[in-house]
């Protein structure tokens, strides 16, 4: 299953910085319990979002030469509610890396508008030869880097 939760990349500086696009579609069965008077996107999507945009950013800063899981995210702080519709830019920063590991913050706007931040990202990365990437994961990071690579994916 494929969970992309960005749209594509806007701006790429491997080793320092990235900006994603996600266009929040208005799929009723994503919103209907949340809430179904006035529906918002869940937190945990947009905490999402953030993630994706700065695990890509870590992963191309590596030479796609990684496998890494999110450790630890801290400060997340919402705004206020994002609404079905509405066009989320994240902003990712590499604040420090490391073979094991990368810490990012990140922030999220609509327009000039920031509705989110969050103050630490921190992941473990271990190093791997691409050649032990699996058949699954060769085809998703093809996948991923069609669909996102700057200039790439949905407008």
């Amino acid at each position: 299953m494929r969970f992309l939760f960005l749209d594509r990349v806007l701006e790429l500086e491997p080793g320092r910085r990235i900006v994603a696009r996600k266009v929040l579609g208005m799929e009723a069965d994503l919103y209907q319990d949340h809430f179904p008077l006035r529906p918002v996107v869940p937190a945990t999507l947009i905490a999402e979002a953030i993630a994706q945009t700065a695990g890509w950013l870590n992963f191309v800063t590596h030479d796609r030469r990684i496998r890494m899981v999110v450790a630890l995210a801290e400060e997340l702080r919402l705004e206020r509610p994002v609404l079905p519709g509405e066009v989320l830019d994240v902003e990712a920063v590499l604040l420090y890396r490391n073979s094991l590991g990368a810490t990012l913050c990140a922030e999220v706007r609509i327009g000039e508008e920031r509705v989110a931040s969050l103050g630490r990202l921190v992941f473990v990365n271990r190093e791997i030869d691409p050649a032990e990437l699996t058949a699954p994961e060769r085809e998703h990071y093809a996948y991923l880097g069609r669909a996102i690579e700057p200039g790439g994916g949905p407008r």
